[in-house]
């Protein structure tokens, strides 16, 4: 919390996938302040990748499913950058 300007964590060690009720939920915010994006791992039937889509005022993460070749939107998540 001393680093006001951290507001995002990707983590890949978790091993989440889309198809975890927590995957984009919002109890993957910490302290109301930073958000984190779990990534699934790739030895699975079904793969998803998240992609980081960076703005000077906000982050927009993007899913997607490479099975079936096409982004998920219901795991689309836009991330303000925070106030400092």
């Amino acid at each position: 919390m001393a680093n006001p300007q951290v507001f995002l964590w990707v983590s890949g060690h978790t091993h989440t996938s889309p198809k975890e009720e927590s995957f984009a939920s919002a109890i993957n915010v910490y302290k109301k302040r930073i958000a984190n994006i779990h990534n699934t791992d790739m030895n699975r039937e079904k793969i998803w990748t998240n992609s980081l889509f960076l703005y000077p005022d906000k982050v927009d993460v993007k899913t997607y499913n490479h099975k079936s070749k096409k982004w998920e939107s219901e795991f689309e998540r836009t991330i303000a950058l925070p106030a400092l």
